[in-house]
């Protein structure tokens, strides 16, 4: 039930208003269950100074378009006064919302009501009832009930028993589940297969010597009607791989999970002996219905947080781990155990919820929903943005080896999409992109909602500079010779700076100077500018910014605080793009790898901005060409 606050926001609003004026308000309305200001509670408690926080009264804010409308809660601070939050709290203090037509989409409202486990027997029934309408009646879904190939081994459910059976041997023509699941604990003790327990796992155990996670698993699956389970650590014997051998099991996995009926997904636990059927907390915001009047006419509204689904699925464990992203686009279908409820995404059908049973309608035009199908389009600017989108949500994951892994766990999805843009890809990015796609970052300003945010290390530098002995994939010049999270600006407000005139997939070199084997070199021509490091920062020549820094800011960031160079190194800037909306220049901070050549290693990002003003500098442009005047050649490696 709405508190009276919160009523306001559905009954005639104000397109701007007061909502909470302090913390004692709050409090009192998240205990009488308010489904909005139990997780404004949440949010506000996770905060060091809490009754900072309400120094001003909360606010709400209206944005109407079309059908739908957006509202946000959060604080209307007055200019230059605002609580400054520590390293490790969340931000922005915001809670948006989405009100859409009830009449447009589907609202399970008894998911709200389950306690503190999710009921088996009701996943069970969801999950049978998306497979069949996916099978029965979806027109662009595969109807693959019969594998045109199986894996060496799966597990045969038979009741409270499992066994390790030959799929060849057997001779079987009935479909399987891929399952998906997080192992963050190496060493966490469980039952796997191995060499000397194969036999009695040809024989049967009983169910209850498995995990609890995948016991579940197993009772999910056999309520489904469905016969057979490939788990990774029950269904394949540990062996050590060479980097080759790697290679080529990413390509065994893709067909595993391709010829799978359903990957099912174990997004909230940590390791295989955790329940996946724990309940949702009820700080978590759900969707829920609410009846309107002056909103957007007099109607039912489902209100549907933003964070329903980063909360429920996307930022539980294994959303962290890089290798699934690749697992869900393989799939013909995932069922994913979210926090309290079960998901379902199929080409025909995505971001489906039991509390939203045929998914968010709307809400996917407002807000980023994770993807699980490649879009089937010739735009080529939504082809790019789905890609960018990928190598972002990508960044923010974990990886097991990076070394070796990191252009590997994308491949599938880049070879789809190399094939639909016909273009060529060459570490991490596309050729046609690259004038504007080498502008990646390593700041996480630039994405302050992005929950898992990660500290970037070059992965040359994690390999304790063993890297005779090992392959690293991508050239500094590409995101994915970081270990971290970044970000990729976007190219519609930009004009390119520089021409990418010729790239070579063999090793550049194999200098000591150069932090592993490089995949790819790149021969750009762009405006430059030698600079030198001074105490922390690449410093102009004085001559030449002195004149201009009333004018204009200048900022450069390393991509990796390993890499800072020795006071008076020389170092290059390499414009990359211009923004004539924001008056700014971006481009590469650049480190000399041999004297005498010019072949440079990326070490980080600089940006040229204009100092807002009343009277502000329209000479920006050529105050930036006189700074990087030498327009020449360079090798990129």
């Amino acid at each position: 039930m709405l508190c009276a606050t919160c009523q306001q926001l559905f009954k005639n609003p104000e397109w701007k208003g007061v909502h909470h004026a302090d913390i004692e308000s709050l409090n009192n309305a998240a205990r009488s269950g308010c489904p909005l200001c139990r997780p404004l509670q949440h949010i506000v408690k996770q905060c060091v100074s809490t009754r900072d926080l309400f120094r001003y009264p909360w606010s709400y804010r209206i944005y109407t378009e079309e059908n739908e409308a957006q509202i946000c809660l959060d604080i209307d601070w007055p200019p230059g006064d605002f609580v400054e939050l520590q390293e490790n709290e969340p931000g922005p203090i915001c809670f948006p919302m989405l009100a859409i037509p009830s009449s447009s989409i589907m609202l399970n409202s008894a998911i709200r009501n389950r306690g503190s486990s999710l009921p088996l027997h009701e996943a069970i029934a969801s999950g049978r009832r998306w497979l069949d309408e996916c099978l029965d009646g979806h027109e662009l879904c595969p109807k693959n009930t019969q594998p045109s190939s199986y894996p060496d081994l799966l597990l045969e459910l038979d009741g409270s028993t499992v066994r390790v059976i030959s799929p060849v041997e057997r001779k079987i023509s009935s479909p399987y589940v891929a399952l998906s699941y997080c192992c963050r604990d190496s060493n966490s003790d469980f039952l796997r297969l191995s060499a000397s327990n194969k036999e009695a796992f040809e024989k049967g155990i009983s169910c209850s010597e498995l995990p609890t996670a995948f016991c579940e698993a197993v009772d999910l699956v056999q309520g489904m009607s469905i016969q057979y389970l490939w788990i990774d650590a029950l269904c394949k014997i540990p062996q050590f791989q060479s980097h080759e051998e790697h290679s080529s099991e990413w390509a065994e996995l893709e067909v595993i999970y391709a010829n799978s009926i359903f990957n099912l997904a174990l997004a909230t636990v940590q390791n295989p002996t955790e329940s996946c059927l724990g309940g949702c907390p009820s700080h978590v915001g759900l969707p829920f219905q609410v009846e309107t009047s002056g909103l957007i006419g007099d109607d039912v509204r489902t209100i549907v947080p933003y964070q329903y689904y980063p909360n429920l699925l996307y930022h539980q464990p294994l959303g962290n781990r890089a290798e699934s992203m690749q697992e869900r686009f393989w799939s013909p279908r995932v069922l994913s155990i979210g926090l309290g409820e079960l998901f379902w995404d199929c080409t025909q059908l995505q971001n489906a919820s039991e509390s939203l049973p045929q998914g968010p309608a709307a809400m996917a035009r407002w807000t980023k929903l994770r993807q699980t199908v490649i879009p089937r389009t010739s735009d080529r600017m939504k082809l790019e943005e789905f890609w960018w989108l990928m190598v972002e949500e990508y960044s923010d994951c974990e990886l097991a080896h990076p070394e070796t892994h990191k252009l590997a766990g994308l491949s599938y999805i880049a070879n789809q999409l190399a094939s639909a843009l016909d273009d060529v890809y060459i570490a991490g990015h596309f050729w046609k992109t690259l004038s504007y796609s080498l502008n990646w970052r390593v700041d996480p300003q630039l994405a302050p909602v992005r929950e898992r945010s990660r500290k970037p290390q070059r992965i040359a530098n994690m390999v304790n500079n063993k890297v005779d002995e090992r392959k690293l994939e991508a050239p500094s010049w590409s995101w994915a010779s970081m270990d971290g999270t970044v970000y990729i600006s976007r190219p519609w407000n930009f004009a390119s700076l520089a021409d990418v005139e010729a790239y070579t997939l063999a090793p550049a070199m194999s200098d000591k100077n150069v932090k592993g084997t490089r995949s790819a070199s790149l021969i750009i021509r762009t405006y430059c500018r030698e600079v030198h490091w001074i105490d922390g920062k690449p410093m102009i020549p004085q001559n030449l910014w002195t004149p201009l820094e009333n004018f204009h800011w200048f900022q450069a960031k390393l991509d990796d605080e390993h890499d800072t160079p020795a006071n008076g190194t020389r170092l290059l800037l390499a414009a990359l793009i211009e923004d004539d909306r924001m008056c700014t220049w971006e481009g590469l901070v650049l480190q000399q790898v041999k004297a005498e050549e010019d072949i440079y290693q990326r070490i980080g990002h600089f940006q040229f901005h204009r100092i807002p003003a009343e009277e502000p500098r329209e000479t920006w442009q050529d105050d930036y060409r006189s700074m990087l005047d030498q327009r020449r050649a360079l090798t990129l490696v």
